[in-house]
This record gives structure tokens, sequence and C-alpha cells, in this order.
């Protein structure tokens, strides 16, 4: 079955799941061989062309471009080491502390930290971080930093370097299959809404490509020799074959506001999409909310991309948020239980200006609130920023000789002074330090402070869900809900309160 988030859903979670997925990657791709494609992709990275009116498959494949392109990310040609949020990061403390505290660290720069082993696994004395390809069955051996499923033995921990090289990796998964980063979620989506647009037909789509008013039945076929059964390398989609026979009922419903106009909902369960595709204008709205609760988790999580420019390649911008919040609640389903969270606060926001040549992201993983289930400082949390130039970042995600460095800007509160700050300029190319301590890179890169800019927009974002995110963030959001930033000036400083 899919794994959403790196959770294993029940077969009735997984299609409404996949309902979100669908529509989303309606949004993020036009995937191959659907039946209801048209239009050439726009492609962004040039100027020069004439606007014209775009189709919403053309407007999807370029909105996935930019999101797995030219976002900050690093591509990895091999499996490194998903993120284990409740171990969260574990540092091997020096034998003698007054000797290398972490106030000095701090001071030294990102290369304390960053691959103190040039490669190798991190040693009982170094900085180290959980390794994120343990998606579960991974159990240590002997008192070594290895760990095990049965079938493939890997580093227990892993140095930062190889822990966000899977982080910013689009196509990383974890043993299990989940694709658990910003990235991996987007290329879930890809993989379903594959699947589900090459079942749609003429008639169930309006002449910019959005699905019709009315209920709609997407019947998955039972067939299993069907391309959307067949791996995505071969030119299929990758959907588990377990899903065929199933169908999806969803509820198309038009609505009028300045951000969206068409919602489409599934039923019993709260999920929804909104979605606004301006052809002429070259912009794209879409916004997705999932509700955790049939699941067993008294959590949300909720996705907006609004996209401008896509008919003028190499001038547009594209702007990305995902929450993923739980809340600690009298109830069964609650997220705090046993004296532990067992959801998470999830945030990253992407901001890509073409005509400007530079990309932001911002991402902090972490519990919801403090150790003891309530609202205060969050028990445990990683965070950064990092800043890169699209035209780089594109080409080394599509191969060939290729140069550029990010500005990374790392803090955590787990093992580490929540005010310190871990600075430096990173190769895009293999993810070594370029330089340490300073976030004035080449290129004319310039990073931002995850500390000075990033961390009080995060926390003021959190605080304002963390209480009831079912009152807050489920039944807050309506058609009239969209970014509450729209620049590289704001998606570092205006917390999300809608």
């Amino acid at each position: 079955m899919f794994n959403f988030h790196g959770r294993h859903l029940s077969q009735h979670s997984t299609l409404i799941t996949a309902f979100i997925s669908f529509i989303f990657c309606l949004i993020l791709s036009a995937c191959s061989g659907s039946s209801s494609s048209s239009g050439s992709p726009v492609t962004s990275g040039s100027s020069g062309s004439t606007p014209t009116p775009v189709t919403f498959n053309a407007a999807a494949a370029a909105v996935h471009t930019n999101l797995s392109q030219e976002a900050p990310h690093f591509n990895n040609s091999s499996v490194v080491t998903a993120l284990n949020f409740k171990n969260y990061i574990r540092h091997f403390f020096p034998k003698n502390l007054s000797l290398y505290n972490e106030a000095i660290a701090a001071d030294l720069g990102l290369s304390v930290i960053w691959d103190p082993e040039n490669g190798s696994p991190p040693l009982n004395s170094d900085f180290s971080m959980v390794n994120q390809y343990m998606g579960g069955g991974f159990t240590p051996v002997g008192s070594t930093n290895n760990c095990t499923n049965g079938t493939i033995t890997i580093p227990c921990n892993e140095s930062l370097k190889n822990y966000m090289g899977q982080a910013l990796d689009p196509n990383f998964q974890n043993g299990n299959g989940a694709s658990t980063t910003i990235f991996g979620r987007l290329n879930n989506a890809l993989t379903t809404i594959c699947a589900l647009s090459n079942l749609l037909t003429a008639a169930e789509t309006d002449t910019d490509g959005l699905p019709v008013a009315g209920p709609l039945n997407v019947a998955l076929p039972s067939d299993t020799t069907n391309t959307i059964y067949q791996p995505i390398s071969s030119g299929g989609c990758g959907i588990p074959s377990s899903q065929a026979g199933q169908t999806l009922a969803v509820v198309v419903t038009a609505v009028s506001s300045s951000n969206y106009t068409k919602m489409l909902t599934t039923t019993p369960a709260s999920n929804a999409v909104w979605l606004k595709l301006n052809a002429s204008a070259g912009t794209l709205n879409v916004m997705t909310l999932e509700d955790q609760r049939p699941q067993g988790r008294y959590a949300i999580d909720r996705a907006i991309a609004v996209i401008t420019g896509i008919n003028t390649p190499g001038s547009g911008t594209t702007a990305f948020e995902y929450i993923n919040m739980g809340s600690n609640v009298a109830a069964s389903d609650s997220c705090y239980a046993n004296g532990i969270w067992q959801c998470d606060f999830e945030f990253h926001r992407v901001y890509i200006d073409e005509a400007n040549n530079v990309a932001y992201l911002i991402s902090n993983n972490g519990s919801p609130g403090d150790a003891g289930g309530g609202s205060g400082p969050s028990a445990g949390y990683t965070q950064y920023t990092a800043v890169a130039q699209p035209s780089a970042l594109k080409a080394c995600s599509t191969g060939g000789t290729c140069a550029g460095v990010m500005a990374f800007s790392f803090s955590s509160n787990v093992f580490i002074n929540s005010s310190d700050e871990y600075d430096g300029c990173i190769n895009l190319v293999d993810r070594t330090l370029a330089s340490s301590g300073s976030l004035s890179c080449a290129g004319s890169v310039t990073g931002t402070s995850v500390l000075a800019n990033a961390s009080a927009m995060v926390n003021s974002t959190r605080q304002v869900f963390v209480g009831d995110v079912v009152a807050t963030l489920l039944n807050n959001t309506n058609a009239n809900t969209t970014l509450a930033f729209n620049s590289a000036a704001t998606i570092y400083v205006t917390p999300d309160s809608n």
C-alpha cells in the first residue's frame, strides 16, 4: 500500500490520500500516457518567449519542473543514509567537554559538524544524525554504529553531510520505499496522479483541464498489467497492484474567490483540494488539505502553491508551503501519549524567483510542543535555510557539467545549544564544503541566517496551530486561504496565521 508522510495507511485511508496526491500531482506533473493530456510542457530558465495562453497540463509540467529542479536541493547518484522524528538528532559528546563545547563549535562554522570523518561513518566523538534510510525494521548490531534489517546493514547514525544529501534529494526514499522529504512528497503525488490522470476522460475535464463540477468516480483497473501499475522507469506510474479494482468517489464544486475556482472533496473524511488556473496570465493556484484523524492521529496537513509567469519562461515565480501539525487533545487519537509526541510539526517553504535567479528554502522538522505535551518551545527540532541559484540547480539536476553553491544555515535544540548556528557554502555537485562560517558564497549567492531570520517565523506559525490543529488549521482553511508570503522578503519573516 502507499506510504504517505512516511506512515503506513489502511486501504480506506490510502484511497483518501490517493485523492489528495491525485489532484496535487495534476498540478505538479503532466504524467506520461495521460489520455487527457494536451499542449507541450512549458520549461523555465529561458527568456525572450512571447506569452501565450497556457494549458493546464503544460502549467502542471512547468510547476513540477520548477519544484523538482529549481528549488534548493542535492541529487545523489547512490543511497546515502529519512528522518526518524522520535529520535531526532543524536550527538556523541566528546569525552572532554571543557575542551570542545558547542559554543566553540558554532564559532568554528559548519565544517566542525558537516563531515568530520571525511566520508566515513561518524565515530564516538562526532556530531551525527539518525540515518534517514531507516524506515522501520532496522535494529542495532551490538555496540557498533551499524543497523540492519536482516538484508542490508547501514550506519545507524550518519554525518550531517549525508543527512542533508537525503533531505534535499528529490528522489530519496527510505528503506520502506517511503518518500519522506519535502521533494519526496512531490514525487509521491506524481506517482499517484500519473495513474489517475490516465483514467480521466475528456468529458470529465474542463477546457483548461480542471475536473468539471459534479460527482467524479475514479476506478482503478482490475487488470494489474495496466500501465498505471508498471514501474516509473518503464513508463508506468508505480501504483501498487494491491490497489487494483478500487474506486475513489470525488465531488467537484465550483467556488467563487480570488484564489480558487474549483473545490474537490471526498467523503466521509474532510479532505479537500482547491484549484485555479488563469490560462492567459499563466498563473496557477492550488491548495490541498488532509484530516489525519481517520488514520488515528489528531493531525492536519496542508499544502499551498502559487505560481506565476508560466507562459513567460525565465521570469516566473513559484511559492510553496507545506504544514503538517499534530495536537495534544483529550481524545484517543491525541498526538501526545505515553509521555511522548506521536506526531510532528513539519513546516517547509520554497520561493523561486527566476528573473533574479535566486531560490530560497526554509525547513523545520520537530515536535509540535514541549516535552510535557504543552504548547511551549518544541521538545526537539532540526531547522535550516538554503539559498541557491535556480539556473545552477537546474543544470545539476539535468546532468552534464554543472557548478554552483548553496548557502546553508543549520540549527537545532537537541543535544545542541539552541542558540548555536552552523553556516557554510556547499558545492552542489558533491556536497563538499566550499567555505565554512559564512553565508556569503561564490557566484553572488548570499544565504539567510536561520536563527536571525527564519526561526521566529517558524515558531510563531507553530504557536498558531498547536493548541487544537483541527479548530485552527482544518476548520479555518477555505476558498479564501492563500500563502502568507509572496516574495523573498517575506518568506522567512511572515508567519502563517490562516
